[in-house]
């Protein structure tokens, strides 16, 4: 039995239900939490398996950062709701913070080079995650009007 997958599956009911969390903590109507808890543990998921597939952790970062921006625009429009609502906490699980705790940690204990590392590494994840959100949030919305509900379209004048 593959021991991957357990793990793969632990690991994203995590991300699920944190990210769950952070939408009740932003306010989010009590509608979109099931949303965003979807949204949050697919992209979290397709984050892992990409680097286990053997991506680079920032071009798996940028993918899945699209991914959550691309499914939060497209759920938005059936949802009736901003696209942001959805994505903010979306992003969650793929925020690189335990890099940046590591580069301060190290910068503390005075291990510099080490801080120099870990705080670059953090930096290159935080950069391809916003452009995987600039990627898709520079597609015109006129592409996802289709994924809106067929009764509410507006016509063209």
């Amino acid at each position: 039995m593959n021991t991957y997958f357990p793990e793969l599956l632990c690991g994203a009911l995590a991300a699920a239900a944190g990210t769950a969390a952070f939408a009740l903590l932003f306010a989010v109507e009590r509608r979109h939490y099931l949303t965003c808890a979807l949204i949050g543990g697919l992209g979290w998921t397709l984050d892992s398996l990409l680097q286990r597939c053997g991506c680079t952790p920032a071009m798996a970062r940028l993918c899945s950062s699209a991914f959550v921006a691309l499914s939060a625009r497209i759920l938005a429009m059936h949802h009736h709701c901003p696209g942001i609502i959805l994505m903010i906490p979306g992003l969650f699980p793929l925020i690189p913070g335990g890099g940046v705790y590591w580069t301060v940690h190290h910068m503390v204990a005075n291990r510099l080079q080490l801080a120099s590392e870990t705080g670059f590494n953090a930096l290159k994840l935080a950069v391809a995650l916003v452009f995987g959100i600039v990627l898709v949030f520079e597609l015109p919305q006129s592409l996802f009007r289709p994924f809106g509900p067929s009764g509410q379209r507006r016509k063209k004048r």
